[in-house]
């Protein structure tokens, strides 16, 4: 099956949804009819902006609009596709960036916080954002905990306001991107924090214990190395895209883990004849141990 998703914003509390599925169809795919919609949403509720599948489950988003944000889940069945259960934060312990990015391997559930809420003014944002961990129990989903940058000596703090940007779960491995900045939106710059670097946790009985600490600095200059990340076994993908340059073409590198270390194995490059874009690598997967590179605006050499 193949399903695809397009956002769309709740102009009445209820059901709100565009989840299309396609199923082989002889030599073709044939699309259901019915589109898949989540329940619940509040007025003026984000939904379906992002959509991750997760062993036999997917994961899409509902952003509350500062309401209160959760994780909705669904499983295709058959010819059918229903909402079995949701996943949020108490209210008196919400954040407003709650489920920003979030992956799942269908037995563990990340869910990042950094604050990316738009036009802040004179509002902080959040400097020391969690990851937060779930982990399933037949359909239903209990929260293990989260992590967060190690956090340095006192009086220190962290500053580290992207972590968690983007997040992939495979197994016992965490990858936690957290880039030094964002590219800037039409209407602000986005702060500069920390350095760029991706963290990867390792599971440990019911712990997830900080691996290794992969610093974009030895790699590349790019403020934004680990603005998209995912995993799979020993393999770890990394975007990475410069902020100030905003013709750069983004760049992709694997790493790889041999004998419990981490190390880059190559740079990942689009096949001759093709120029990447500032797009390359605004999706990445790894499956079955191969490295999917999605680019929204990639041409050929030859094309003006």
């Amino acid at each position: 099956r193949v399903f695809a998703t397009g956002p769309e914003r709740a102009m009445v509390q209820g059901a709100v949804g565009q989840l299309c599925t396609w199923v082989p169809a002889g030599d073709g795919w044939h699309a259901d009819p019915t589109l898949v919609q989540v329940q619940g949403a509040a007025q003026g509720a984000y939904a379906f902006q992002r959509l991750q599948r997760g062993g036999d489950l997917l994961f899409t988003a509902i952003d509350g609009h500062e309401l209160g944000n959760s994780i909705r889940i669904l499983r295709p069945e058959g010819n059918s596709t229903s909402e079995i259960g949701a996943v949020s934060l108490p209210a008196a312990a919400d954040v407003p960036s709650f489920a920003n990015a979030f992956a799942s391997d269908g037995t563990t559930l990340a869910v990042g916080s950094a604050d990316v809420r738009f036009n802040l003014g004179s509002t902080p944002r959040e400097r020391d954002p969690k990851v937060f961990l779930y982990s399933r129990h037949g359909d239903a989903w209990g929260i293990d905990g989260y992590v967060r940058v190690p956090r340095p000596q006192p009086p220190a703090t962290p500053d580290a306001m992207w972590f968690g940007i983007s997040v992939a779960v495979a197994g016992d491995v965490l990858a936690v991107g957290c880039p030094r900045s964002l590219p800037p939106r039409p209407s602000e710059a986005l702060p500069d924090s920390g350095t760029a670097h991706v963290l990867v946790f390792r599971r440990s009985a019911a712990q997830w214990i900080p691996e290794v600490d992969i610093e974009g600095a030895l790699f590349t200059a790019d403020a934004g190395f680990g603005i998209e990340v995912a995993a799979e076994g020993d393999l770890l993908a990394v975007r990475s895209l410069g902020v100030t340059d905003l013709s750069a073409p983004g760049r992709v590198f694997l790493f790889r883990r041999t004998g419990g270390t981490w190390a880059l194995a190559q740079e990942l490059l689009p096949a001759r004849g093709i120029a990447p874009s500032r797009a390359y690598g605004l999706s990445i997967a790894i499956s079955h141990g191969r490295v999917l590179v999605g680019d929204a605006a990639a041409r050929g050499a030859d094309e003006a």
